[in-house]
């Protein structure tokens, strides 16, 4: 039993490191008002009104809209 155990947390575990998320993905998990800068020098940003704005190293923009769900590109 303790071996089952075993080999399903070290499973879960492997799993849960090899996740690649998009920026969107991750800043659907963000609260409400929150931003986060990535070592690249990009900017999540999630808005009080549940809209997300990525704004990537090259200066590229990315919003979705919470409301209906649209995507929009700007690119420097």
């Amino acid at each position: 039993m303790k071996k089952i155990a075993l080999v399903l947390s070290c499973a879960a575990l492997l799993a849960s490191c090899s996740e690649n998320k998009s920026s969107m993905e991750k800043a659907n998990e963000l609260p409400a008002g929150t931003t986060v800068k990535g070592a690249d020098g990009s900017k999540i940003k999630k808005q009080a009104d549940g809209d997300i704005k990525v704004k990537d190293a090259q200066g590229n923009v990315t919003k979705q809209d919470a409301d209906d769900g649209t995507v929009k590109v700007k690119k420097e």
